[in-house]
């Protein structure tokens, strides 16, 4: 049974993102187990990529990487390194041809299944200004938690420069 740390909220994270992150911050020299504690996990709870784990101890684990590893840009670094395959459904964002637009809207009706966050309606919107293309985070709050906008942004540009090049 998974250990869950007093909540603000009952949002969560999946195990698998969980892990992702603590192996990318002891490859940056944190300690694994030190790292755990910090954000109140137990490491055999992440093994299991079903498991939920509080969005609380997501925020730590990013926190307590950024000290450990002495990286304030650790969300950044995270969300340009680790190819989106290794989070969750995205592998098949790149198996076919798609569209900006197309994988927005994957990446909105999947997004709850990687992290969950508090938002109305769609997570990330698309507009379009005097030719330029603008995606924007609607999550509610976010200043709270920057880290979480500044690795999903630094994820789509590595993965759309991937997929669309000059597109």
């Amino acid at each position: 049974m998974m250990r869950r740390a007093s909540t603000q909220s009952t949002h969560t994270v999946s195990a698998n993102v969980m892990r992702v992150l603590l192996e990318f911050a002891v490859a940056r020299g944190a300690s694994r187990w030190a790292l755990a504690e910090k954000a109140g996990v137990d490491l055999v709870d992440l093994q299991n990529n079903d498991n939920r784990i509080p969005f609380e101890s997501y925020v730590a684990l990013m926190r307590g990487g950024q000290q450990m590893c002495k990286d304030p840009a650790l969300a950044l670094h995270f969300g340009e390194a680790v190819d989106p395959s290794a989070l969750t459904f995205t592998s098949s964002l790149g198996a076919s041809e798609i569209t900006m637009d197309e994988c927005i809207a994957l990446m909105n009706h999947y997004s709850a299944l990687t992290v969950e966050v508090d938002c109305d309606g769609d997570r990330l919107a698309l507009e379009r200004q005097g030719g330029q293309m603008w995606i924007i985070d609607q999550r509610k709050n976010p200043n709270e938690f920057p880290e979480l906008t500044e690795s999903m942004f630094a994820r789509v540009v590595t993965t759309g420069q991937r997929m669309f090049g000059a597109r």
